[in-house]
């Protein structure tokens, strides 16, 4: 029935226990597993606080810190792959939309 299972992921626990429950599910169908991670794009913070969420970083620390936290999330999602034996790839990428990142994966 289903042979690839996307996977996103956002590091939330609920992300978490989709995580663990698509690859149970992958496992039963003997289905192969891809993780996925929308990061946010880099913008600069406004001077009233609008942005408070994005810290002061350079485009390029913005870009090394989000991609170190995307590989974080996503490593999650391999290492439960892996103990159930699921074949599992790994994949990021910017979008201003999740949802636009998840169907473009």
């Amino acid at each position: 029935m289903f042979n690839h299972i996307l996977v996103p992921t956002d590091g939330s626990d609920l992300s978490v226990k989709a995580a663990r429950i698509a690859v149970q599910l992958a496992k039963s169908l003997g289905a192969r597993v891809t993780a996925y991670h929308a990061i946010a794009p880099y913008q600069l913070p406004l001077a009233d606080g609008v942005y408070a969420y994005v810290e002061a970083y350079s485009p390029e620390e913005y870009k090394k810190g989000t991609e170190s936290q995307a590989n974080e999330f996503l490593a999650d999602v391999q290492s439960e792959a892996k103990n159930a034996g699921v074949q599992c790839n790994a994949v990021f990428a910017t979008s201003g939309a999740p949802w636009d990142g998840i169907i473009k994966a």
